[in-house]
């Protein structure tokens, strides 16, 4: 993969590397309930998956992707929010956890790979779909989601009451690309209690223009 920024390499991390993957996810201590701090991170390369990307040698961005039906998430309160927004047990579904990337490698590029890395291992999971969630209060690359196709479902507060944006995607490996609905509903990236109200609607996001307004078009 590259980018103006150089080469990256993406790769899976072993059990071995924990200290690199904790200082990385260990940004979030001081933020909110961390979901890969302390144990739970243990609790995630047992039951799933931990990616890093690295340019240099040097670790740049980390992300996980775990089985919805695993013992680990299905106590979290993450799992009953999730389940309850979208009406499914979530059996058939992986899930994308919050991307951590450097300050200074903050680019789409980055984020755009684990994008296309988390459809990709959950087909070979077997599973049909795949949801991202991520907090408010760090980066999340809604253009590059809504590129690839994924749709943004809801606003809601989990762990800690925190707010995530849920976003979801079939794991059918077709082109998609981003379109402007007919008729859409249209709510600045701002408006977060809009945002949560026209997803409770059955609403769901599927485009950002440049002035970061999201257009909704009526859920299937």
């Amino acid at each position: 993969m590259c980018c103006n920024k150089g080469v990256f390499i993406v790769k899976e991390l072993s059990m071995k590397e924990r200290p690199v993957i904790r200082k990385c996810f260990s940004e979030w201590d001081n933020l909110f309930y961390n979901p890969a701090g302390g144990e739970n991170l243990d609790e995630i390369m047992l039951y799933g998956q931990v990616w890093g990307i690295f340019r240099n040698e040097n670790i740049v961005a980390c992300s996980w992707l775990i089985p919805a039906d695993s013992a680990f998430f299905r106590k979290t309160n993450a799992c009953w929010e999730i389940s309850d927004l979208m009406n499914d047990d979530l059996k058939d579904c992986m899930i994308a956890g919050y991307v951590w990337q450097d300050k200074d490698m903050t680019v789409p590029a980055v984020y755009s790979a684990f994008i296309r890395l988390w459809i990709v291992q959950s087909a070979k999971m077997k599973k049909n779909k795949v949801v991202h969630y991520s907090p408010l209060h760090i980066y999340t690359g809604i253009k590059q989601l809504f590129e690839s196709g994924w749709k943004l479902k809801g606003l809601r507060g989990l762990d800690n009451l925190v707010p995530h944006y849920i976003f979801e995607r079939d794991t059918e490996l077709y082109n998609t690309e981003m379109e402007i609905p007919r008729n859409p509903k249209i709510c600045h990236r701002t408006d977060t209690k809009q945002l949560s109200y026209l997803c409770e609607q059955n609403w769901q996001g599927v485009a950002v223009d440049r002035r970061q307004n999201i257009y909704f078009q009526k859920g299937g």
